[in-house]
């Protein structure tokens, strides 16, 4: 009897120092999970290898538009993939109901920073602002119709005069208006005739 009190009463002890220390791993974890999320925060100056530059990107926006035909919508696709905000390979591609790619042009992530921004901004500062830019490339006030309007001069410096009367001449083409940065936008439309989009301004690289 004496033997099985005594094999109770350590079972008992060890249970309670058992649960004891799942008590302070538990602590403990809170702790460093606290750590780690205010971590980004402490590590955003320049040349820090913390920065959130640093950190791999993946982000895609997209959109269906009738763009081609009014039969059926094409998809708009901005996608920013890569190690860093900065240096990551900005995509934007237009892609047919059918899949086929009606357009492509890409662009380095920083190459969506103003001149005014550019250069000065810590990381953080510019992933916030790529991310925005992105998220308002496929606004609606980015689409043209008519693509272009019947009082709207020709510019030489912007186009050429071929292009322009091609897109001029389209019923029902819509434009595309999208921005680089303060220093470069272009627009394009697509020709039903010569079966691609093309671009009909560009300014002011």
């Amino acid at each position: 009897m004496k033997d099985f009190f005594n094999s109770g009463l350590i079972a008992f002890s060890l249970g309670i120092i058992s649960m004891a220390g799942v008590s302070c791993s538990k602590q403990n974890e809170r702790e460093i999970s606290s750590e780690v999320s205010s971590f980004p925060e402490e590590h955003v100056e320049s040349g820090d290898e913390q920065q959130f530059g640093n950190i791999p990107v993946a982000y895609t926006v997209s959109e269906a538009i009738f763009f081609s035909n009014t039969e059926t919508k094409d998809s708009f696709i901005l996608n920013l993939s890569g190690s860093n905000f900065l240096e990551s390979e900005c995509q934007f591609l237009i892609l047919s109901s059918k899949s086929d790619t009606l357009y492509k042009d890409s662009w380095k992530g920083h190459e969506l920073l103003d001149a005014g921004i550019e250069g000065r901004a810590h990381e953080h500062d510019a992933k916030e602002y790529i991310l925005h830019h992105m998220n308002r490339f496929l606004d609606k006030v980015n689409f043209l119709s008519p693509a272009i309007r019947k009082d709207e001069p020709f510019n030489p410096k912007h186009s050429d005069s071929e292009t322009w009367n091609d897109i001029r001449s389209v019923k029902n083409a819509v434009g595309f208006h999208y921005v680089l940065n303060e220093k470069e936008s272009r627009r394009i439309a697509y020709d039903p005739r010569k079966k691609k989009v093309l671009v009909y301004f560009h300014c002011c690289k």
